[in-house]
């Protein structure tokens, strides 16, 4: 596991590395505006069931996905009006979308599900990454299934001592702000159900109210 720190002077530098371990397959910890992430390539089975033994996590636990664009989830997630105001008002920022899923998603991923839940990061390093790398990566908080979110490293080396699956890069931005995790909501073509919880559940309630 290789721990590289995040400056105002190196992201550049951090995206080209997070980008080489990902292609080979590898598991990279990053943060996010919430807390920290966990990311693979989705595309690759492998890595993908790395991550899985890494949160010790049972294969019928769906992970979302995250991409740098509101067009660019529409490649993998059908969007209805109700979905494209959402995304339009929310995106980028704490809110995951439930959509229903497009056959361009490889058949490993949430296997026997009809959905994927999609998000667009508010946090410039995650942004310039996901661009960077082309495709969309796994966005599921670095932390071992049923235990607290991390929003620090340590926070995370504390949850993950002596373990022997280990993310292969860390990068390090710091203590995060500890800020709840993110809204999740499935969206049809006429109604919102919050799934979980989070930042900006509230707002969106608002929001679905008023449009009506």
């Amino acid at each position: 596991m290789e721990i590289v720190k995040l400056t105002g002077k190196n992201e550049d530098e951090v995206v080209a590395k997070a980008v080489a371990v990902l292609k080979k397959g590898g598991v990279i910890m990053y943060p996010t505006d919430t807390c920290y992430g966990f990311a693979v390539d989705i595309f690759n089975e492998p890595a993908f069931r790395k991550l899985y033994s890494l949160k010790e996590m049972p294969y019928s636990k769906p992970v979302s996905i995250m991409v740098s664009s509101e067009e660019e989830a529409k490649k993998y997630g059908t969007f209805f009006k109700l979905a494209d105001d959402i995304a339009d008002e929310f995106w980028p920022g704490p809110l995951t979308l439930v959509l229903k899923r497009k056959s361009s998603l490889p058949n490993f991923l949430n296997i026997g599900g009809d959905t994927v839940g999609i998000r667009v990061v508010d946090f410039p390093f995650v942004g310039n990454l996901v661009k960077a790398y082309g495709l969309p990566l796994t966005t599921t908080s670095a932390n071992i299934t049923g235990k607290k979110e991390t929003y620090s490293v340590a926070d995370f080396k504390k949850q993950f001592k002596n373990r022997n699956s280990l993310p292969d890069l860390v990068i390090d931005a710091g203590k995060l702000k500890g800020t709840k995790t993110s809204t999740v909501a499935a969206i049809t073509a006429d109604a919102v159900q919050i799934i979980r919880e989070g930042k900006v559940a509230k707002k969106l309630r608002e929001f679905v109210k008023k449009r009506k």
